[in-house]
């Protein structure tokens, strides 16, 4: 049973965005409101009104007449939202490479430099993606550009769900804070054509990896 302290569609929906975004409710699954309901000590109500929410951001669809099910993914729209990722972060490196501050971009720096001493466990893997995020969240929200960050955080959901997707194994995970670590260390040269250039390669190759991954998974 979940405890709810304020709005209870605002409750609601961080919730279930929260089991959406992390898979553990699954791709294409039908939701059951009844059974949210009964756990969550509410009616209805609230839980349509959060399936609302949750449609209108593209996290679930409303089958008229089938009830709401979790969005599921193709080749094509996982292709779409990391081509638009790449574009979106291309554009904002143009003004965020001079307004990064140079002072998170030297603490990023040596954090990822002592991750890559740290022993093979879970919680390096939850470090790494922290990491990531701080560096990628970071390209897009000090590019002063309030549309641009709006338009980023819609598709950003999707790519924290392609995240919770696959697994790094220990080579690969080394190679991802490598590549992290090029990507900071471009930033802090204040280098437009080498971070862009490694900032797309990087993207397009996790969208090969994501692809891979859920087609193993048999998510499409």
């Amino acid at each position: 049973m979940v405890k709810l302290k304020r709005g209870l569609i605002e409750q609601i929906y961080d919730e279930l965005r929260e089991r959406i975004i992390t898979l553990i409710l699954k791709p294409g699954s039908r939701i059951n409101i009844p059974e949210l309901a009964e756990e969550f000590e509410v009616s209805p109500t609230p839980i349509k009104g959060a399936l609302k929410k949750l449609a209108e951001r593209g996290l679930v669809v409303d089958k008229y007449g089938a009830g709401y099910y979790v969005i599921s993914f193709s080749t094509k729209k996982m292709n779409e939202i990391y081509l638009i990722r790449k574009i979106f972060e291309s554009h904002a490196l143009e003004t965020s490479l001079s307004l990064f501050p140079m002072e998170s971009l030297k603490l990023l720096q040596t954090e990822f430099i002592s991750l890559l001493n740290e022993k093979e466990n879970e919680e390096k893997h939850h470090e790494f993606y922290k990491l990531d995020q701080a560096v990628h969240l970071g390209i897009v929200n000090f590019s002063n550009n309030q549309t641009l960050k709006d338009l980023y955080y819609q598709i950003y959901d999707f790519v924290i769900i392609a995240q919770h997707s696959y697994r790094l194994e220990q080579e690969d995970l080394t190679k991802q804070i490598e590549v992290h670590l090029s990507i900071v260390k471009s930033i802090i040269e204040r280098d437009l054509i080498k971070s862009r250039e490694i900032v797309e390669s990087h993207i397009l190759d996790v969208k090969e990896l994501v692809i891979q991954a859920l087609i193993n998974n048999n998510q499409f």
